[in-house]
């Protein structure tokens, strides 16, 4: 494709494939929380919703976004575990925060902008 700099190599294709798939997901994810949510808790439960998932969304931008395919190519295999550490990571922090009753800490930063940082460094720090 024109929109990647190199040619497609298995790990970028299976990086991007990993994307995609996660993306699609998240939608089937959301979809079904907003069909449960709405009807019990109507639009600030949504809401409420939405931005408890919003880390995992944007982890899935980052790994879209920022990565440079050259990176992709190079690292497939570190990329998808740090990905899905992150995600495993979200996932049982929610359970947990989810058991305890306790309000699920939306902003998750302390994992997201160094995620970000380091894909976004791939791009103009590469060797």
């Amino acid at each position: 494709p024109a929109w990647l700099p190199e040619p497609l190599t298995p790990g970028i294709a299976a990086n991007l494939g990993s994307a995609v798939l996660t993306a699609g997901m998240i939608l089937v994810s959301v979809a079904t929380t907003l069909s449960h949510v709405i009807p019990r808790q109507g639009h600030r439960g949504a809401a409420r919703a939405l931005l408890q998932l919003a880390p995992v969304m944007a982890l899935n931008a980052v790994l879209l976004l920022c990565w440079d395919p050259a990176v992709y190519a190079r690292y497939p295999r570190r990329i998808c575990f740090l990905a899905g550490l992150l995600y495993v990571y979200y996932t049982a922090q929610m359970i947990l925060f989810s058991m305890a009753r306790m309000s699920y800490p939306s902003a998750q930063l302390g994992t997201l902008l160094p995620c970000a940082a380091l894909a976004l460094a791939s791009r103009s720090l590469q060797a």
